[in-house]
C-alpha cells in the first residue's frame, strides 16, 4: 500500500479507502529470482490469498494508528508521519522522486507546467520558496514560469495592507482609564469624613461665644 501511494505518477499523495482495500496482497510479494522461479511460480502464503475484507479493514486501522498511514477528511488514505521519517532509504532506493527544494520525498506535491520537466515540489516548500520577495516564480529547474496553483500569500499581504484585521485588533488607547481614575479621586475627596466636621466646629464656636455675650450682660 505505501509502494502504491509514494510511486503514483500523479503525486496526488493519497488513494481511495476502497482501493486501498482492494489491493491484493499477493501482488505485494517481491519477485522471484530466476534461479527460484526455474522450479516453479512463486510461493505465495495462503494467508495472503485468504485475507479477508474484514482483516484489510482492521489491518489498514491499525497501520493508520501507528501512524504509518493518515486518514483524510475526504475519505483517502495517505502516508503517515511514521513512513516520511522510517522509509527515507526506502524512498530512495525505490526511485521516488524528491521535492526540488528540501530534497525529501515527493509523495505529494506540484509539478512543473512544462513538458518533460520532472522537478516537482512540496505545496508547503513552494509557499515558502515564491513567498519570499525578490524571488521569481520560476521552475528551478528549466526556468520556466511556474504556472501550477501558487500559495495564497497575495490575498494575505492585501489583508495586511488594508488595514488591522480581526487576528490583529488595534491596540486599546491606555489613557480610556483616566476619566474613571478622576472619578474615583473626587468620590474619594467628596466622602473625606474631615469634611463634615468643620460646620460642627464653627457652631460650637459660635455657641462659645454667644455664652461669654451673655454672662459679661
Amino acid at each position: 500500500m505505501i509502494e502504491t501511494i509514494a510511486q503514483d505518477a500523479t503525486a496526488q499523495g493519497t488513494i481511495s479507502n476502497i482501493d486501498a482495500l482492494n489491493i491484493r496482497l499477493e501482488n505485494q510479494v517481491p519477485t522471484a529470482t530466476d534461479s527460484q522461479s526455474q522450479g516453479g511460480s512463486t510461493h505465495i502464503p495462503p494467508a495472503f490469498k485468504n485475507f479477508s475484507l474484514s482483516q484489510k479493514e482492521k489491518t489498514l486501522e491499525e497501520l493508520v494508528r501507528d501512524q504509518w498511514l493518515c486518514s483524510t477528511l475526504d475519505n483517502k488514505i495517505g502516508l503517515g508521519v511514521r513512513s516520511f521519517l522510517d522509509l527515507r532509504s526506502w524512498f530512495y532506493n525505490n526511485d521516488v522522486a524528491a521535492c526540488e527544494v528540501c530534497n525529501e520525498a515527493g509523495v505529494k506535491a506540484e509539478f512543473c507546467g512544462k513538458e518533460g520537466c520532472t522537478v516537482r515540489i512540496h505545496e508547503y516548500c513552494l509557499k515558502k520558496k515564491f513567498s519570499q520577495r525578490g524571488v521569481a516564480r520560476v521552475c528551478p529547474g528549466c526556468g520556466t514560469q511556474w504556472s501550477n496553483s501558487l500559495p495564497k500569500e497575495e490575498a494575505i499581504e492585501e489583508n495586511d495592507e488594508n488595514g488591522p484585521s480581526q487576528n490583529h485588533p488595534p491596540p486599546v488607547p491606555y489613557m480610556r482609564k483616566r476619566p474613571r481614575t478622576h472619578q474615583t479621586v473626587d468620590d474619594t475627596v467628596g466622602s473625606d469624613p474631615s469634611q463634615p466636621s468643620a460646620p460642627v466646629s464653627d457652631a460650637k464656636r459660635i455657641t462659645r461665644s454667644s455664652a461669654r455675650l451673655r454672662s459679661a450682660t
